[in-house]
């Protein structure tokens, strides 16, 4: 699929089993710390260009941190998280995740 940093995708959850290597933009691959805990961060592929990026939940590297302010963090189709997502290493997408919908700036 072509890059296009104004592209707006709906998130889909993907079970880390059906990916092939690669991403679509706006797959989902929820992660967890410990089997059965909660879910702390999330893979998914950049809405401009499909490529893997990490999204970490609550707790991870300073100034790398998202925080669900709606939603279920299980559920990546509900989810609204803040502040915004840049794919400052790759396309430069620059957006929100709101209501499960990733949306460019």
């Amino acid at each position: 699929m072509p890059t296009d940093t104004r592209r707006t995708v709906v998130a889909k959850l993907r079970g880390s089993e059906t990916l092939d290597g690669t991403f679509e933009p706006g797959d989902v691959v929820t992660m967890v710390d410990d089997p059965g805990g909660p879910v702390t961060a999330y893979g998914f592929g950049c809405p401009g260009c499909g490529g893997a990026s990490i999204l970490h939940l609550g707790t991870g590297p300073s100034g790398h941190t998202w925080h669900v302010t709606a939603g279920e963090a299980a559920k990546p189709e509900t989810v609204t998280l803040a502040p915004s997502i840049h794919h400052s290493g790759g396309c430069g997408w620059h957006g929100f995740l709101t209501a499960g919908v990733f949306t460019s700036c």
